[in-house]
């Protein structure tokens, strides 16, 4: 069984131009041996079925896989719907121009059933690929082909009043209005003004729903704020008065079935504020609930807020725990000017630090990040005596040696605001055009590292460096300036002893950085990578190390999806050089890479 978007990957990245070329005809299928196209004429409003068969004598791709192919005559303004079923082959639907450019994958696939709609920009003949998702797949099919108008839905006029909530019962069918993505939908029309939230909710017992509002023109003006399983929302609000038009349809281009929509008129509120009781340990801890009794943000959100009396010096912890839902706190000054805020949501916590400036008050605001969505959060205010911190020394290497320091992180530590992680930040000299390789070793926590820019923007990130839980990093620099290291765990809770290393990259670390980017380079590449990388293992003899068994195994992974010519040679000879090594966990590697030699044709 495959996922959509498992398919659509593998699909665009062993997509070939080997598809279809075309002319027309009526509504059957003969047998494919040479690989030619089949003649495929459709009627509007009348379905065409075609009972067909893949066996071997059928034309393959790249991958092996083989297929037959049809072309069909399209118009502009009409919809094409596709679905291949068949129960002894994993399907397969593509759909392509007669230049082969690839137009679109199948909507949704896998277990035998593909499905593809299709709206042409420009009347022609199209081209589509029916085959196996697998290399010599064969068995009988059925594919089913339908067409009709792209039309407007039948528009429902709602009258909303504030605090009236509206609901109502309905259904999409194929008789109801088809959209520019193929899909059945049903419109609402309501008038709208300003200063006023529209908060709407769709929901199915069975599909995943979408909506979406637009103005008087047609245009899109907002999407759905939030999608869950059958249940979508949005939250509307305009700056001029005007009619609206809301409209209602499921995920996927063939869907209809029943659903359940509701609708309410609110105004944002500011939310009572609560004052914040320490104890004598001076810590506050509360156990509370976001809902429709709280205040509400011009985005439609749930929020509520506590403020508290701050003593300049001291620090100021909080802890934030949410529970089946995505929310925010935000420590605010008296001017409501954040001052540190921290995510949390669905079973995550999320921390942040403060240390107050002067005395005064302070509040809180938690916030829920999802119109109309609420429930429980744990929030605990912890004051505390500030520790000095002491500076971290900047990083720059002098004279090409290695960057090495020792630290340790602790509960005491800021935590970055994006992911809640409880850190060191280093700042690091970095020089244009150079590769530089940074390690982070720990045996308290599962290591992880984040590469950043001056402006916080992620460069680079990783957890395991393949041999152990320690990370690496491995990046060129192609701005010179200043960078920042993050040094933190896996889980953002770690604490304990580490050991940070920067040093310029080495003959391997230059191979590894050449390996992270050669399918973005040409296909030679890909064999030069290979012959240093044997040459590598080669020089390596009896020292064979689990870092080269992990680069081997990994190259080779790599090159099975993307080029499986290739794979095949870089199995057996990498393999056969690791199968020699003293060393029982790299030998064993070597082993598998051969086994898997054999099976690759």
């Amino acid at each position: 069984m495959h996922t959509k978007g498992s398919r659509w990957l593998l699909c665009s990245i062993l997509g070939t131009g080997l598809l279809l070329a075309g002319a027309a005809s009526r509504g059957w299928s003969v047998q494919d041996k040479d690989g030619k196209v089949l003649e495929l004429k459709l009627d509007k409003g009348k379905p065409t079925k075609i009972e067909g068969e893949l066996s071997k004598d059928d034309k393959v791709d790249a991958q092996k896989r083989p297929h037959k192919l049809y072309a069909f005559r399209g118009e502009v303004g009409h919809l094409y719907r596709f679905t291949m079923t068949s129960k002894q082959v994993d399907t397969l639907l593509h759909l392509e121009d007669t230049n082969g450019k690839q137009l679109k994958n199948e909507d949704t696939g896998g277990g035998g059933t593909s499905r593809l709609t299709f709206l042409p920009d420009k009347d022609g003949t199209y081209h589509l690929w029916v085959g196996s998702y697998v290399p010599k797949g064969s068995g009988s099919y059925v594919l089913e082909v339908t067409v009709s108008e792209v039309k407007p839905a039948k528009i429902v006029k709602l009258t909303l009043e504030q605090d009236k909530p509206f609901q109502t019962d309905s259904a999409i069918n194929n008789q109801d209005g088809v959209d520019q993505q193929g899909r059945f939908y049903k419109g609402f029309e309501f008038q709208a003004v300003p200063k006023k939230l529209y908060r709407f909710t769709m929901t199915s017992k069975k599909l995943n729903t979408h909506l979406r509002v637009e103005n008087p023109a047609g245009q899109v003006i907002k999407y759905e704020d939030g999608v869950n399983q059958g249940f979508a929302t949005l939250v509307f609000r305009t700056d001029k008065e005007g009619t609206f038009r809301l409209l209602t349809s499921f995920q996927n281009p063939n869907d209809t079935g029943e659903f359940h929509l509701s609708a309410v008129v609110m105004e944002p509120r500011e939310p009572k504020i609560a004052a914040v009781q320490f104890a004598e340990i001076k810590q506050a801890r509360y156990s509370d609930i976001l809902g429709e009794k709280d205040g509400l943000d011009e985005r439609g959100c749930y929020t509520k807020a506590y403020s508290f009396k701050a003593t300049a010096g001291k620090l100021y912890r909080l802890d934030l725990t949410g529970g089946q839902f995505n929310l925010t706190a935000f420590l605010q000054d008296a001017n409501h000017k954040a001052l540190r805020r921290v995510n949390a949501g669905f079973g995550n916590s999320g921390r942040g630090a403060y240390t107050a400036t002067k005395d005064g008050e302070l509040r809180i605001l938690v916030n829920s990040e999802q119109p109309g969505v609420g429930g429980r959060f744990t929030l605990i205010l912890t004051e505390t005596t500030a520790k000095e911190t002491p500076k971290l020394p900047a990083i720059r290497l002098v004279g090409g040696k290695p960057f090495v320091t020792k630290n340790e992180l602790t509960e005491d530590d800021d935590v970055t605001e994006d992911a809640n992680k409880i850190h060191k930040d280093y700042s690091f000299e970095a020089e244009a055009g150079k590769i530089y390789r940074i390690d982070l070793h720990s045996r308290a926590f599962d290591a992880y590292l984040y590469l950043k820019d001056a402006n916080n923007k992620t460069l680079a990130q990783n957890d395991d460096n393949g041999e152990s839980l320690d990370s690496r990093i491995i990046y060129k620099i192609d701005k010179a300036g200043t960078n920042h290291i993050i040094a933190t765990s896996l889980g953002g809770r770690g604490t304990g002893a580490f050991e940070l290393t920067v040093a310029e990259a080495n003959k391997l670390d230059v191979l590894q950085h050449r390996m992270d980017a050669m399918f973005g380079q040409p296909p030679n590449e890909r064999k030069k990578v290979l012959e240093e990388l044997v040459q590598h293992l080669k020089g390596q003899k009896d020292e064979l190390t689990s870092r080269d068994a992990f680069l081997a195994r990994r190259f080779t992974q790599d090159l099975e999806f993307n080029d499986p010519v290739l794979a095949k040679e870089a199995f057996s000879e990498l393999g056969q050089i690791l199968a020699g090594a003293k060393s029982m966990d790299v030998s064993v590697i070597g082993k598998q890479l051969l086994e898997r030699a054999k099976t690759l044709k």
